[in-house]
């Protein structure tokens, strides 16, 4: 989410709020079908939307960590993602990792070295367009890519933690509305993707972008559910894991005092990993 404010008021002000068709495409996602017989067509976003919510790449950003496995996931459209699995250790649980709207899977080799230190395995995702996954990004895409990944991390037969970061937030709480896993954690999430547009650049922003609308999934949650958010946000304001906070009975709200949108993993240091094992050790097994 780092350039969507800047990259939201140069499109604002280049088009004037007017859009290619002026629709809101239909955001309903059916259930993933076998990629053999590919059933789904996916709506693509505004242009806007396109512009401002993704940063695809293929950068090699860092190398894949020791002991991690690539592998790919089919989508029910058919598509191909590139994927890393670090296999948890005997009886533990595993990460499911949707990560922000920049970088990709070469960009994690210090997120996977976290939840291995914790003792959990880690399945992480490149979105469609991200690295080297086919595709094109859209929020339909990302929901069907994000299934996929679940019900492939699902067959691995380990319980799931699913894990969102910034844009992942908006991926992992869908999948959470639409699968059971044994926990949800979100850190510097949003309420919609359209209330950080009227955030930055009020009705006309929020005019612009409709997308990831968390506070509407979550209704159908029931996961426990950890928020980590940074208190010097500015890209992404706190207060918004606060209302979500508000608005999920049960969750936990831990905010990291100094940290902004990018920094919350180096600014906590060790409290980071103690905060994530605490509110795992006092989760309910997961159902067999």
């Amino acid at each position: 989410m780092k350039r969507l404010l800047l990259m939201i008021c140069l499109s604002l002000a280049a088009s004037a709020c007017s859009f290619p068709g002026g629709e809101v495409p239909n955001r309903s996602v059916s259930p993933a079908t076998p990629a053999s017989s590919p059933a789904i067509e996916v709506a693509a976003d505004t242009a806007l939307e396109r512009q401002v919510l993704y940063y695809p790449n293929d950068t090699k950003y860092g190398h894949k960590p020791a002991g991690v496995e690539e592998r790919e996931i089919v989508t029910a459209d058919g598509l191909t993602l590139s994927a890393w699995y670090l296999p948890p250790p005997a009886g533990g649980d595993l990460i499911l990792y949707f990560h922000g709207n920049g970088g990709n899977l070469t960009s994690l080799g210090s997120v996977v070295e976290v939840f291995r230190e914790l003792g959990l395995g880690v399945l992480a995702v490149d979105y469609r367009g991200f690295g080297e996954s086919q595709g094109d990004p859209s929020e339909q895409g990302l929901y069907l890519d994000g299934l996929a990944a679940f019900d492939f991390a699902r067959d691995l037969g380990a319980p799931i933690i699913i894990f969102g970061r910034s844009l992942g937030g908006g991926v992992a709480t869908y999948v959470a509305s639409e699968r059971e896993a044994k926990a949800l954690i979100l850190e510097s999430t949003f309420t919609s993707a359209k209330e950080v547009a009227r955030y930055s650049h009020g009705e006309k922003g929020a005019l612009a972008i409709t997308a990831f609308d968390n506070m509407e999934w979550l209704k159908e949650v029931d996961e426990p559910l950890f928020l980590i958010h940074g208190e010097e946000d500015e890209t992404v304001p706190a207060f918004m894991s606060e209302e979500i906070h508000e608005a999920a009975a049960g969750s936990e709200l831990w905010m990291v005092r100094g940290a902004n949108h990018n920094n919350v993993r180096p600014t906590a240091g060790q409290e980071y990993k103690n905060r994530i094992e605490e509110f795992l050790k006092n989760l309910a097994p997961a159902d067999s």
